[in-house]
Formats: structure tokens, sequence, C-alpha cells
């Protein structure tokens, strides 16, 4: 829930998400930056796993509201994105933010899908 999907080179792209948004604990909550691709919206295959860390620097962060997924100039971009969890749900909510714009060429390179961030 809450990933993003958009069309580049003829195939749907699918990233990240989170698992749930609404009475879970906070600790059960997860977000994902794992990548998916498919040419009929029937069979996905995954181009990149998931990679539960913050701070990377190779590739996107995990996060479970990102705004787009687009073709761009012949890459497939990724702008910004958010973590959050519901007030009403939880004492306190958390939100972060992230303000980053990354791009990929959405090939495979046998050691998996290559990010720039811009």
């Amino acid at each position: 829930m809450l990933s993003v999907v958009g069309t580049f080179k003829n195939k749907l792209w699918l990233f990240g998400g989170q698992n749930g948004f609404l009475g879970e604990a906070p600790e059960d909550i997860r977000f994902y930056n794992d990548l998916w691709s498919s040419s009929d919206g029937v069979a996905w295959t995954r181009a990149q796993a998931n990679d539960p860390r913050d701070g990377l620097t190779d590739r996107p962060s995990p996060r479970g509201i990102v705004s787009e997924l687009v073709d761009f100039r012949g890459e497939l971009w990724l702008v910004g994105g958010a973590r959050y969890t519901d007030p009403d749900t939880y004492a306190k909510a958390e939100e972060t933010y992230f303000s980053e714009v990354w791009s990929t060429d959405g090939e495979d390179h046998g050691s998996g899908i290559v990010w720039k961030k811009h």
C-alpha cells in the first residue's frame, strides 16, 4: 500500500510502499524501497530487493508515500516521498519527508538497478 507505479520502456514499474497505515502498532509498520517491473500487469519481476536501511547513498531509502515515478528524458525518475503514521491511531504521529530526486535508466546491469541522486 502507498507504493507508486509509473511507466517506462513499455513496462509498468512499482516502487516502495508500506505494509500498513491505520490500526497497526508503530513497531509493526515496515517501509519498502523494492522495485518491480511488469510488461503485462499480471506477471511481475523484482528488479531490486528491499533494503530497509536509512541513509542509503546508492538508491532511495524506504518510503511509504512516494509522489512521482515518471519516464523523463529516457530515464526512470523518482521524486520525493515520505513516511507517515496516523496521529489518530498513535499518541504521536511520525513524519519523515524526502526532498530528493533520483533517476535510473531502468536496466539491470548484472548487480541490480543503478540509481543516481540529483
